[in-house]
């Protein structure tokens, strides 16, 4: 089997190598994002296990204070009062069987990071330096960054 080498001129070295970095680029861009979407969406479920145990706290300091209350003997009251119960057992049902369509896996494997809150401190009256850019945090941003160096460097 032979080898066969192909001639490129510099101008199409310097259109593929831009072409690919901004592929990688995109892709990076699309993993980042992605990422982004799992941490919210895991946070979305560590709420809704939260506003549950709340709803749960609610009804029962809800049905002490039915307890307390005295009950009327009419009979239209009654009927109406258990109407009430069963649309609110069917809605609390309705939201149970929603949530239990695989949503709970998610929230059991790890609990979402807590957000970092930075202290502010008090600012001096010093004169405006021009703004800097600050170094990517993550690796995927990182990444990114020494690709549009690299696309600047080409143009």
């Amino acid at each position: 089997m032979s080898t066969e080498f192909v001639r490129l001129t510099s101008p199409e070295l310097v259109y593929g190598e831009t072409n690919l970095l901004q592929s990688e680029m995109n892709l990076l861009t699309m993993l980042k994002q992605y990422q982004e979407y799992e941490f919210l969406r895991k946070e979305e479920l560590f709420l809704k296990v939260e506003l549950k145990k709340k709803i749960g706290e609610m009804r029962e300091h809800l049905n002490a204070l039915a307890k307390l209350l005295p009950e009327s003997n009419f009979e239209h009251e009654q009927a109406r009062k258990e109407a009430m119960q069963k649309e609110f057992i069917e809605k609390v049902e309705s939201v149970v069987e929603y949530s239990k369509h695989g949503e709970w896996k998610y929230w059991k494997e790890k609990e979402p990071k807590p957000q970092i809150v930075r202290e502010e401190k008090p600012k001096e009256a010093k004169p405006k330096k021009p703004l800097v850019e600050e170094e990517p945090q993550s690796p995927i941003d990182k990444e990114l960054a020494d690709i549009q160096k690299r696309l600047a460097s080409l143009q």
